[in-house]
């Protein structure tokens, strides 16, 4: 909308329109809150994960998105020296905007990552095991496109930007 008002204000101070039109264009605010998943959806969405090819590695995804409110593209990024388990913080690197930060580490993804870690072969914990958190069967980086894709199938939601706001009625 800021564009057209833009070029309809320019081309009315230039003389190429005789009226200003601008006012047609006015942004509405937008004041509509993110959608949340209930208790019975969220354990479907889980569940799910687990029926799914590699279903381990999908449930803890999906229970780190969702009890960390990360993005997909910081999720990512994040390699398992990033997870502090003694700490109990996630350091999370390239968020938006390239910024570092940490964040908290609930109980309940603690244990899921250490699952995850289990049965993908890390039998004991060490915070110098080199790699990706949740990388390809090649340990390499999974593409954001592919996690986007995995997770909102799963979801089923409509503005990819909610999956963010789920964590608040999660933990």
């Amino acid at each position: 909308m800021a564009i057209i008002r833009s070029l309809l204000g320019f081309a009315y101070e230039n003389g190429y329109i005789d009226k200003d039109l601008r006012y047609r264009f006015l942004s509405q605010p937008n004041s509509i809150l993110p959608r949340y998943l209930n208790d019975i959806q969220i354990e479907k969405v889980i569940n799910g994960a687990v029926q799914k090819t590699y279903g381990y590695r999908k449930r803890a995804i999906i229970l780190f998105l969702l009890g960390t409110g990360c993005r997909v593209s910081e999720l990512t990024n994040l390699k398992v020296k990033d997870f502090m388990v003694d700490e109990n913080l996630i350091f999370i690197r390239k968020g938006k905007r390239n910024k570092e930060r940490y964040i908290p580490m609930f109980k309940e993804v603690k244990i899921a990552i250490l699952h995850y870690l289990k049965i993908s072969g890390v039998k004991q914990w060490n915070k110098d095991i080199p790699g990706y958190l949740f990388s390809q069967d090649e340990g390499l980086i999974r593409e954001k496109k592919v996690l986007n894709h995995c997770f909102f199938r799963l979801v089923n939601i409509d503005d990819k930007r909610n999956y963010r706001y789920f964590f608040l009625s999660v933990f």
